[in-house]
């Protein structure tokens, strides 16, 4: 997976995260441990993205990460109307208080329309956080599963029946793979 996606490193956690809850604790407390190894000292932006296993990291990172290090936590997506504890807004501020850092929120909606997007989006307190995410040195995110997140999204029936007919597994940043 390293040498096929030009990466820098890989960790891979064994187990089945949807029917075995320590696996998501295990994956948070890795990345709580590649946070504080690989992150460079003094400023960082961290953008976030929001779900199940990005709440479970939130709950493991520790304040060491913050001893030489200034965090700022930002979400790195809208909300999706979903339940408050997945969306990133929240997981940024738990990650932010378990750091003892700082955090921007971010009030836009993922699932607006194209010209309600784009007029949010000139909001000065949005553009400020679309600006920070930006800024961003370090990215969290997660690959969701295809047909979950597909749903989540409220995709169109077409969309969903395309995405099985092609055996779409995972999806991450609106793609799916």
């Amino acid at each position: 997976m390293k040498t096929r996606l030009g990466l820098k490193g890989c960790r891979i956690v064994s187990g089945d995260s949807d029917n075995q809850p320590e696996i998501k604790t295990a994956m948070g407390k890795l990345t709580n441990e590649l946070m504080q190894a690989d992150m460079p000292l003094g400023p960082s932006i961290v953008a976030v993205m929001g779900g199940t296993t990005m709440a479970a990291v939130a709950s493991t990172l520790t304040q060491e990460l913050s001893e030489q290090r200034q965090l700022t936590f930002v979400p790195a997506r809208g909300g999706m109307g979903e339940s408050p504890d997945i969306q990133a807004n929240t997981i940024c501020a738990k990650m932010a208080a378990r750091t003892d850092s700082t955090f921007q929120a971010l009030y836009l909606p993922e699932l607006a329309s194209g010209s309600t997007y784009a007029t949010l989006r000139s909001e000065p307190m949005i553009a400020k956080t679309l600006a920070t995410v930006d800024q961003a040195n370090v990215a969290l995110h997660c690959v969701g599963d295809a047909m979950a997140m597909a749903k989540r999204r409220q995709m169109p029936a077409d969309v969903i029946a395309t995405l099985r007919e092609r055996h779409a597994v995972g999806e991450a940043f609106g793609d799916f793979f």
